[in-house]
């Protein structure tokens, strides 16, 4: 005679109920496991266009966003002031950036679009604010500019960090919001300037 186990199948039963419970306790730690550049990449503080955002190294303020198909730069070499065209548009991004505790060399810019993609100043024109050197507690209100295809200007956020690339572990990074940007250019130049030293309010440096 043959005896059967009455047990096979409630521990099939067992078994797969295991499976899927420890599947699901896999997903689930996979979700709260930091990457290595999440714990050492830049700390980032977001805000929006008009508003001081602050972060440990620097603060910075967006008041103006200009879109032209020109840039006029003045006291260029040859002592007048020469016209750019872009290849797309110019988006200028007038800020104003303080320093907060130590000197800093020259602030990298990227304009980040809705999709991700991410276009870098790359230091187009000399008086960029980019190529600045911000004195702690000195603010400076100058003007970073990029190159974009006019197509791809769409919800545009200003990133902005205190350390070029190969030393960015733990750096300080603001995000500020744009806004609606027109991907329209204005119908005149704009008149690039070098940064200068703004002591007043944000209200008053757009005046």
């Amino acid at each position: 005679m043959t005896v059967r186990s009455r047990s096979a199948p409630g521990r099939r039963l067992l078994a797969f109920v295991l499976c899927v419970g420890l599947t699901a306790a896999i997903f689930t730690a996979q979700r709260f496991i930091v990457s290595g550049e999440a714990r050492t990449g830049p700390i980032a503080t977001a805000g929006a266009q008009g508003a001081v955002v602050a972060t440990r190294a620097f603060e910075a303020e967006v008041d103006r966003v200009d879109v032209a198909s020109e840039i006029e730069v003045t006291g260029s070499s040859i002592g007048d002031a020469e016209r750019v065209a872009a290849n797309g548009v110019w988006v200028v991004v007038w800020t104003r950036v303080t320093a907060l505790e130590d000197t800093v060399h020259g602030i990298p810019a990227e304009l980040r679009m809705a999709d991700g993609v991410v276009y870098g100043e790359r230091g187009w024109f000399r008086a960029s604010l980019e190529r600045a050197t911000f004195s702690p507690a000195i603010p400076q209100r100058g003007a970073f500019v990029f190159e974009v295809p006019a197509e791809r200007l769409d919800g545009p956020t200003l990133v902005l960090t205190h350390r070029p690339g190969y030393e960015q572990r733990l750096s300080s990074r603001v995000e500020i919001d744009l806004g609606g940007v027109a991907a329209e250019p204005g119908p005149d130049a704009v008149v690039l300037t070098e940064p200068e030293i703004d002591m007043g309010e944000a209200s008053d440096a757009s005046e």
